[in-house]
């Protein structure tokens, strides 16, 4: 029996997931899993599909509420999800998947995941992969790059985060650290030139492109341009009652370079 989109019912499929082994299971789920994720927004009907197929054959409690808060974009229920004890025990693999799929500025998320896919089993498949090098390298660079000023190695950073883009050149986060590692070292018109790819790949960007873009331009001497951006970030920032940690440091930053009032 096949349904009108002539795909077998999910609950069928669930059934086949069901009885293989637990391994093959896992790798099965897993698989459903990327597929859901990947699938085309302009094919609803399949990705309905996949995920009545992925809730049918899955009870993992963990799983489906990360799954969840994913679909949703609830990034403090995700948070709190990856300091759970259940998420040490999940494959690397669907890990690395939630990871992709965070938002841009999830870098408390992210550094989490990362260190829980570190910590798995090194034989995994992905492992060597680029995109896992790349954000091992961006997460690094980031933080090396932003942290207190006695504790910043800007040209550390600045080496780390080339090779996150060199290995991943289309995540539009790996080219917003770049850009703030070009920011950091003082050359300005490569972080500039950074910063717009990540905009670029992001649709537009926010804040955390927006607040280095106008601090970069004020250090060339374009005032009225620095500023036009640094009031878009600031707008952003009021629009968005969720806002992160970094986002609001470097608003304060850049306020005192471009001599405006900070007002919370």
């Amino acid at each position: 029996m096949e349904s009108t989109l002539g795909r077998p019912p999910a609950a069928q499929v669930a059934s086949l997931v069901q009885a293989r082994p637990k391994p093959i299971q896992e790798h099965l789920l897993t698989a459903l899993d990327i597929c859901l994720a990947r699938a085309p927004d302009d094919q609803p009907q399949m990705r309905k599909w996949l995920a009545a197929a992925v809730e049918a054959a899955d009870p993992d409690p963990w799983r489906r509420q990360a799954r969840d808060a994913v679909a949703a974009g609830d990034l403090p229920a995700l948070e709190r999800l990856v300091e759970e004890p259940s998420a040490a025990l999940q494959r690397p693999v669907l890990l690395h998947l939630f990871m992709s799929q965070l938002p841009r500025d999830a870098r408390t998320a992210k550094g989490r995941l990362n260190l829980l896919m570190q910590q798995a089993d090194p034989g995994e498949f992905w492992a060597p992969s680029r995109f896992f090098q790349a954000s091992a390298y961006d997460l690094l660079a980031f933080y090396l790059a932003t942290s207190e000023s006695n504790l910043r190695m800007e040209g550390f950073a600045l080496e780390l985060a080339t090779k996150a883009v060199t290995l991943s050149p289309n995540d539009a986060n790996f080219w917003n650290t770049l850009g703030t590692c070009q920011y950091r070292v003082r050359n300005w018109q490569p972080a500039i030139a950074a910063l717009a790819k990540a905009m670029q790949l992001s649709g537009g960007g926010d804040a955390d492109d927006w607040l280095f873009f106008a601090m970069a331009h004020w250090q060339l001497g374009d005032r009225q341009e620095a500023r036009k951006w640094y009031d878009q970030a600031v707008e952003w920032m009021n629009r968005n009652s969720r806002q992160a940690e970094d986002f609001r440091r470097f608003r304060v930053e850049a306020a005192e370079l471009l001599g405006v009032e900070n007002k919370k």
